[in-house]
């Protein structure tokens, strides 16, 4: 009876390292805090794990990380580099 208790299956062994998770939650958060604008792009992620540490994923495995290290894959507007953020909110005071 025993025998027919469901197991689940072994999980596969991430190719990447505690440590090495941590610099790609790093480089994320980092690039998605840029003052430059622009999008992080999966291509973006792929490359920085190829030059970095060496190892290929496919795109659905780098969502995949994305979201074991706590991120969202929710694209946002990007800012200008030269924005003033008290020029927005003045203008938000202006009426209708």
């Amino acid at each position: 009876m025993s025998g027919l208790e469901s197991k689940s299956p072994p999980e596969r062994q991430s190719k990447l390292t505690t440590k090495q998770l941590k610099e790609l939650a790093a480089y994320i958060e980092q690039f998605s805090q840029s003052e430059t604008g622009g999008r992080l792009q999966v291509s973006h992620i792929q490359q920085f794990l190829s030059d970095k540490f060496a190892v290929t994923y496919q795109i659905s495995n780098v969502y995949r990380l994305m979201h074991e290290l706590g991120f969202s894959w929710i694209t946002s507007r990007s800012k200008h580099p030269k924005a003033s953020q008290s020029a927005q909110d003045e203008f938000k005071k202006i009426p209708n």
